[in-house]
């Protein structure tokens, strides 16, 4: 079994953080520029959730941009 690329587990921790939800995976959803194969990962974020998600994403964003 492949390891995850590193890449994709921060945008796993940066999403999750953030409050989306995951929702499943595409097995070998797209071809690379190489022709190996990729999976693509989907999180969702209901309308009811949005307002917590935006919040988090706005204290994130400014705390690096006050850094």
């Amino acid at each position: 079994m492949p390891r995850p690329r590193p890449e994709t587990v921060a945008q796993t921790r940066a999403l999750t953080g953030l409050g989306l939800v995951y929702e499943g995976t595409l097995r070998s959803h797209m071809r690379r520029q190489d022709g190996s194969r990729r999976d693509s990962l989907y999180y969702s974020v209901l309308a009811d959730e949005w307002p917590g998600v935006r919040d988090r994403l706005r204290a994130r964003v400014a705390a690096r941009t006050t850094a």
